[in-house]
C-alpha cells in the first residue's frame, strides 16, 4: 500500500513498491534483460549479470541467445584506481557470416571466430600530466549491426573522435597548467564501410599540439605561442591499390602578441603582431 504524494496530493499508488537504498553496498545480481526480434537474428534474449568484484571493480556478463544465429557473449569490465580508471567491452561468437542473397538473409561460409573490443583508460600521473588510451577494433565491419551492439560511436575513448562507421585506436599523453597545454597522440583507424580500404588509412605517429603563454608581460603585452606537428604513414595509396602509400610530415608554429593602451580621453588602441611559420614534407 505504498502511496507517493506531491505537495500532499497522492499521485501514485502501488500494492508493492521497492527501490535501492542509496547507502546499501553494491551487490551482484541480474540486470533487466534485453528481448528483441529481428529478421537477421530471429528472437533474441540477452540477460546481463552484474558481478561485483570489489568496491572499485565490476564485470557485466551478457550472453545473447538467438534463434537464427549462434549465441553471442558480451563482457564489460570496469576498474577504478586511485589515480584513474579503465573500462573494456568485449564480444565474441563462433559463427558463419550473415549476408543478403537474392533479398534473403542467409548464413554463408565456415564457422569462424568473430569479436570486437572497445576499451578506454586514463591515469593521472601528477598534477599536470595525464596519459590514456582508447582501443577500438572489430573482426567484421558489420558485427555491431548484426548483433545490435550499442554505444559504439557515442562514447568518447580518447582525445579524438571519428564519425560513425569508423573505429579509432589511440594512445595519448597531455600536460595542462594555468599557462600551458601539450598533447601527444598516436592514432590508428579502422573503417567499417564497404568502400573503406584500411590499408589506405593513415597511421598518425605522432600528433602533437602545444600552447604556451608566459606569465610575465612581454614588452608590456600578452604573448601566446602555439605549435602543432603530425606525421602520417600509409601502406597503400587511397587512389589505387597498386600504388604504395605516401608518407607526409607537417610542422606549424604561431606567435601572437597583443597590447591594450587606454588613454585619458577614452581612446583605446590594441596593437598586435601575429606571425606564422610552417613546413611540410611529402
Amino acid at each position: 500500500n505504498a502511496v507517493v504524494k506531491v505537495l500532499g496530493v497522492p499521485v501514485f499508488y502501488a500494492p508493492v513498491f521497492w527501490h535501492p537504498d542509496p547507502q546499501a553496498v553494491r551487490s551482484s545480481g541480474l540486470l533487466p534483460p534485453k528481448i528483441q526480434n529481428s529478421q537477421r537474428r530471429g528472437f533474441s534474449y540477452e540477460q546481463p549479470y552484474l558481478l561485483v568484484l570489489s568496491p572499485s571493480q565490476d564485470l557485466t556478463i551478457s550472453p545473447q541467445i538467438n534463434t537464427k544465429v549462434n549465441p553471442f557473449v558480451n563482457l564489460e569490465w570496469r576498474k577504478r584506481f586511485y589515480s584513474g580508471q579503465v573500462e573494456a567491452r568485449l564480444g565474441y561468437t563462433h559463427d558463419q557470416d550473415i549476408q543478403t542473397i537474392n533479398g534473403d538473409l542467409k548464413r554463408t561460409g565456415d564457422d569462424t571466430s568473430r569479436s570486437y573490443i572497445l576499451a578506454k583508460g586514463k591515469v593521472n600521473l601528477n598534477k599536470n600530466w595525464d596519459w590514456g588510451f582508447g582501443l577500438e577494433r572489430a573482426s567484421d565491419p558489420l558485427i555491431f549491426d548484426k548483433y545490435n551492439i550499442g554505444r559504439v560511436y557515442q562514447d568518447n575513448r580518447g582525445l579524438y573522435n571519428t564519425d560513425s562507421r569508423r573505429l579509432l585506436s589511440q594512445i595519448f599523453a597531455t600536460e595542462q597548467s594555468d599557462r600551458s597545454f601539450v598533447s601527444m597522440s598516436l592514432l590508428s583507424f579502422q573503417g567499417l564501410r564497404s568502400s573503406d580500404n584500411n590499408h589506405a588509412f593513415p597511421i598518425a605517429a605522432p600528433v602533437i599540439e602545444a600552447r604556451y603563454e608566459p606569465t610575465d608581460p612581454i614588452l608590456g603585452g600578452r604573448l601566446r605561442l602555439r605549435g602543432s606537428g603530425v606525421a602520417l604513414f600509409r601502406d597503400q595509396s587511397p587512389l589505387s591499390a597498386n600504388q604504395p602509400g605516401i608518407d607526409s610530415r607537417r610542422v606549424t608554429g604561431e606567435g601572437d602578441w597583443r597590447k591594450i593602451l587606454t588613454y585619458a580621453n577614452g581612446l583605446r588602441l590594441e596593437p598586435f603582431v601575429t606571425a606564422q611559420i610552417g613546413r611540410a614534407h611529402v
